[in-house]
């Protein structure tokens, strides 16, 4: 057995849902709570929105920040692998996409 061949099945075994090992888990959770983090900013977001100081086409990007944030919130939550990492995709997305909607509309309207 060569060296790429042990090294592929080591990886596989590491990351397959039955056999997940606990540096995966751990960095799943890591992204799930930036998921959730960035979601808590959101919600200061929402407030700004309230008072005024940010425009309310900026407001899009701050309910895909908290979708992230509650979607990383279940990730925690769920024991199930592969449901976790189902919701951990989408909580990614919604993340990244609230972050890339809210900084191009705050440079496109400044």
């Amino acid at each position: 057995m060569s060296w790429r061949q042990s090294f592929r099945e080591e990886f596989r075994r590491q990351t397959s849902a039955e056999t997940e090992s606990p540096p995966v888990a751990r960095a799943r959770g890591y992204a799930a709570v930036l998921s959730v983090v960035f979601g808590i900013i959101g919600l200061g977001g929402l407030f700004s929105l309230a008072v005024g100081n940010i425009s309310g086409v900026q407001g899009i990007g701050l309910v895909f920040l908290i979708a992230g944030g509650v979607l990383g919130a279940l990730v925690l939550l769920n024991r199930d692998v592969v449901a976790a990492r189902r919701l951990g995709l989408w909580a990614a997305a919604c993340t990244l996409t609230g972050l890339l909607g809210f900084y191009l509309i705050t440079v496109l309207t400044s």
